[in-house]
């Protein structure tokens, strides 16, 4: 008994210390990093390179007769929508996608009990994504509104801003990338985390810069220094630092940025 009360301690011990050990560990693995939201337009052109479909305006179709002259409207402007963006060809065209967009328009009045006089008009569009040849649908999306005037110029101004819903959900003008940062070994390093996280790119730059300075060879400060570059529209010079940091570590999420880099000043650059 004595025995064993003496050895009791020293395996508790020994025991806490594997435990702090393990929670320190667990704690510097999980640390979260700091995430920054790259945007970049989109034109056509460059949705058209990434495989974009450019669809025709199909039928669409109304859930009662007396609607029928609202999905007339849905498909016109959806019509004149997609050619505003240079996104609609002729179905003629050669190399004209088999794609269409088709869709439903469905209306609901919905009447207070209490007060009769209250009435609020609810709409729904549903676009589908047709393809005529295999005849299958390969997407839809479903665009509600609601307008407590009962006139058709209300009606048609909630149905045109579904159509616009559904033409931001199908052709974004500009894209955006959350793109987390890494994790160097400099405190110039943790200092430019945190100047890009309020949003401060010139200044976490300057932070970053100093990193790279003072350990020419860590890689997260390099691509951190892409990902700021990037931020500020400075291409050639993120391109640059992501091409260091390439070579030092073969880390996925480096090369994606490369490629993304070189994309963007390929589709910049004019073409004769």
């Amino acid at each position: 008994m004595t025995e064993n009360t003496k050895k009791t301690p020293y395996i508790t011990h020994l025991f806490i210390i594997a435990l702090v050990t393990s929670l320190v560990s667990f704690v510097g693995c999980t640390r979260k990093p700091t995430v920054i939201h790259l945007t970049r337009p989109l034109d056509p052109a460059y949705q058209l390179s990434q495989g974009a479909l450019v669809p025709s305006v199909g039928p669409f179709k109304a859930q009662y007769p007396d609607l029928t002259h609202y999905a007339q409207y849905v498909q016109e402007y959806l019509r004149q929508r997609l050619s505003k963006v240079q996104l609609l060809r002729p179905d003629s065209a050669e190399d004209a996608q088999p794609f269409q967009i088709q869709g439903m328009v469905k209306l609901h009045r919905l009447t207070d009990s209490k007060n009769p006089n209250n009435v609020t008009i609810h709409t729904e569009v549903t676009f589908t994504l047709h393809d005529p040849k295999s005849k299958t649908d390969k997407q839809s999306i479903v665009s509600r509104g609601q307008t407590k005037e009962d006139t058709q110029s209300a009606i048609q101004t909630v149905l045109r801003r579904t159509v616009d819903f559904y033409i931001d959900q199908m052709f974004p003008e500009e894209i955006t990338y959350a793109c987390p940062m890494a994790f160097g070994t400099s405190r110039y390093d943790k200092l430019g985390r945190q100047a890009a996280a309020d949003g401060d790119y010139v200044r976490a730059y300057d932070f970053f810069r100093k990193a790279v300075d003072e350990y020419p060879d860590d890689h997260a400060a390099l691509y951190n220094a892409g990902l700021v570059s990037e931020a500020l529209l400075n291409y050639s010079r993120a391109m640059q630092y992501y091409q260091r940091a390439l070579k030092l570590a073969d880390v996925p999420q480096y090369n994606i940025s490369l490629h993304r880099v070189r994309d963007i000043m390929n589709s910049s650059t004019p073409k004769e």
